[in-house]
């Protein structure tokens, strides 16, 4: 079937927010389009141009032509998007150097505002924030997964969502909205946690936590390769650590520990870590009693109490984190275990942490107290639940532990 005259050739261009570019089947031209508020209502007019760069600047040009035509009432900067954005970046800016907020929250939140490239800047600049509606938030969330796909994950939009939020909350404290509008829930995407799979969850023989281990252990002792990261028993101590520990392999947890944040307890044998600024903030960690063998080893190579555990040699936190973690992928690769076999993508050092968490729900048989368990960890119950425990199979030893009765 032959296509109308007036059928699009080709895709939109989104020039600028309300602004766009587009051809039709019946001529080389490029048409503007121009959202007008006021009128509620799209202008078009021919560039009369078939070249896509010149259109754009055009398509610009006539945008600013309606506002200064009346048809788009000026507005106030002190009444823009734009404007509490500055303000509130300003605010938190004061907030960091007061110790209030973590420098890289405020980077972050810099980042979702005035990213080129889909930032809520770019998108809502102008725009009055009394005007501003959940279906402009919508538009936003799709023009973002469109621009940006990196951002399509769940817990990226709800950062985004939550800096937009926050831009508003400082338009309503200064009087000029009395609400914050509702925003969207995006969709939630679980996605499942990577582990290393361990006996009695495997055979003996598929048992990939105990390979990493011999892996470790092994190529410690063996001499360097040319060009490859050289693997030390340093390795070999982290991953037990991390095991026995639940830490996160982060520069506020696993690698901010020092030795005087560890203390040897008795009945039960374990060790006692404080960490000061955790993902989940203070919180003092009761390990398994295998941390304590490992602490002990550690503490051979101490020179002061103020040094770190791990990479006590690097000041950087960042840097110690990176050598370790390219050491831990020598060992993956050597074991030929880069990736989980069951789909959940590659192993990482944070795989070391989901295998901790997964063991003790099946190692205890079921038995384990999970409110001990996610406060232990830093994390939640809910998280548990959905990342952990509802993709374990159900042993025989748990079945039973569930079919059970308290007087039996």
């Amino acid at each position: 079937m032959k296509k109308s005259r007036q059928a699009l050739d080709g895709k939109i261009v989104h020039v600028s927010q309300g602004v766009a570019i587009y051809k039709i089947i019946g001529s080389p031209y490029w048409r503007a389009r121009v959202w007008v508020p006021a009128k509620k209502k799209r202008v078009v007019r021919s560039t009369k141009t078939s070249t896509r760069i010149e259109a754009m600047q055009i398509a610009t040009e006539f945008a600013a032509s309606i506002v200064n035509q009346n048809y788009v009432p000026a507005i106030p900067r002190e009444l823009t998007f734009d404007y509490f954005s500055d303000m509130f970046i300003k605010w938190q800016k004061e907030m960091v150097a007061q110790g209030k907020r973590h420098p890289s929250l405020q980077r972050s939140d810099y980042g979702y505002l005035y990213n080129t490239k889909g930032g809520l800047v770019t998108f809502f600049t102008g725009r009055d924030v009394r005007s501003l509606q959940t279906k402009d938030m919508l538009e936003y969330m799709a023009h973002v997964r469109e621009q940006r796909p990196e951002m399509r994950s769940t817990s990226s939009m709800n950062h985004v969502i939550s800096c937009f939020r926050k831009v508003m909350g400082m338009a309503r404290d200064q009087g000029i909205i009395s609400n914050i509008l509702s925003t969207p829930r995006p969709e939630r995407e679980e996605t499942p946690r990577s582990f290393f799979r361990f006996h009695p969850l495997v055979d003996k023989k598929r048992d990939q936590y105990k390979l990493l281990l011999d892996t470790a252990k092994r190529l410690a002792i063996e001499p360097p390769r040319n060009g490859v990261v050289r693997v030390t028993s340093e390795i070999y101590d982290f991953i037990l650590w991390q095991i026995h520990t639940f830490m996160r392999p982060t520069t506020s947890e696993a690698f901010a520990v020092r030795y005087r944040d560890v203390e040897v307890a008795e009945d039960p044998k374990r060790l006692l870590i404080t960490l000061k600024k955790g993902k989940t903030g203070f919180r003092v960690i009761n390990s398994m009693p295998a941390a304590v063998s490992v602490f002990q080893r550690l503490l051979k190579r101490r020179h002061s109490a103020d040094d770190y555990l791990f990479m006590p040699h690097l000041s950087n936190r960042t840097s110690a984190s990176a050598y370790l973690g390219r050491m831990f992928k020598v060992v993956l690769q050597e074991a030929e275990i880069l990736e989980d076999e069951y789909g959940s993508g590659a192993h990482t050092l944070y795989s070391l942490r989901h295998t901790s968490i997964c063991m003790r729900l099946v190692l205890s048989e079921g038995k384990v107290n999970i409110y001990s368990l996610a406060k232990n960890a830093g994390t939640s119950v809910s998280q548990i639940e959905r990342f952990y425990a509802k993709n374990l199979p159900l042993s025989a030893e748990l079945a039973r532990n569930l079919q059970s009765f308290g007087g039996d």
